[in-house]
């Protein structure tokens, strides 16, 4: 491979890797820590219409803060948030360590809780009325139904874990494909095993440690398939010295797997949307698509 692909190659990953093809990635990583109150009353639904969480530093709560904070500042990509629905209020993303105080309007009329404290990651309170108070008191673990334990957030996350694995199948198979071309073409400088090795580090660097240092979307994107670069071509480099590969050679090589995985799945994910979006027209594409295949090898042969 000349100079000038090699640079073509890493022009057009890095031009990739900045277009905004995917929203960002706001639910990726672990859930934030959360409160979840339970209020009961008589047995009709409470009306809240307004609500706010006290932060305090001390068990007087004489000094406070608010959650969630006022939207100049925290970052709208933040995980921060307090929802109600019916008779139970979330707050995601709750500083912790921290004593905390509830000032609700309900039905009209102010209320304020006792001060009190969190003890669980994802806490569960319950909330009565008594009087012109509120009492809030945690729910222990071993007293959660079934139902409770089951927090939206652990979906999410059930759902990237899969989303990775996804990915993951998809990405080996892919550079699969460039590894196979490559050797029929004669080029064996990098090892297969080796491909698996690259991916199986990178992959989990990409979906699970990225996220965490990069908040931004697009960039953590970009920071993504910027190491997954990098860190392949250094393996290949490194692993396969014997064969005397180049640094040319092994990050040519690494770009382009990169390359036509990122291409690949971002047309798989475009043929899916097309699929559920206009299934006649999805069709006919694939009938060319497979026409033009079929042309395509009989020319090669």
């Amino acid at each position: 491979m000349s100079r000038r692909q090699l640079f073509a190659a890493l022009a057009l990953v890095l031009l990739l890797s900045l277009l905004p093809w995917q929203q960002a990635n706001a639910d990726a990583g672990p859930p934030p820590p959360s409160m979840t109150f339970y209020f009961q009353t008589d047995g009709s639904s409470p009306n809240i219409t307004d609500i706010v969480l006290r932060v305090c530093e001390t068990p007087a709560c004489d000094q406070f803060t608010l959650f969630p904070p006022p939207d100049e500042q925290h970052e709208p990509w933040e995980k921060i948030w307090l929802r109600c629905q019916e008779a139970r209020c979330i707050a995601v993303g709750v500083p912790t360590g921290k004593y905390y105080q509830l000032a609700v309007r309900m039905d009209g009329k102010p209320l304020t809780s006792n001060v009190f404290t969190k003890k669980a990651y994802a806490a569960k309170y319950q909330v009565t009325i008594e009087g012109e108070t509120l009492r809030v008191r945690e729910i222990a673990l071993s007293k959660y139904a079934f139902f409770e334990l089951i927090n939206p957030w652990y979906s999410l996350l059930f759902l990237f874990f899969l989303f990775f694995w996804v990915a993951l199948a998809w990405t080996l198979s892919m550079e699969t494909v460039v590894w196979v071309a490559a050797y029929v073409k004669g080029w064996r400088k990098v090892k297969a095993h080796h491909l698996f090795i690259a991916n199986l580090i990178s992959l989990p660097v990409v979906w699970f440690v990225v996220p965490l240092l990069v908040y931004d979307g697009h960039l953590a994107f970009a920071v993504g398939e910027a190491f997954a670069f990098l860190f392949e071509g250094g393996v290949y480099l490194v692993f396969n010295r014997a064969a005397q590969i180049s640094a040319k050679e092994a990050f040519a090589f690494s770009a382009i797997a990169n390359l036509f995985s990122l291409l690949t799945a971002v047309g798989a994910w475009a043929a899916l949307e097309l699929l559920f979006a206009a299934p006649s027209v999805f069709l006919a594409l694939l009938f060319l698509g497979i026409i033009w295949a079929f042309a395509f090898v009989r020319s090669y042969r």
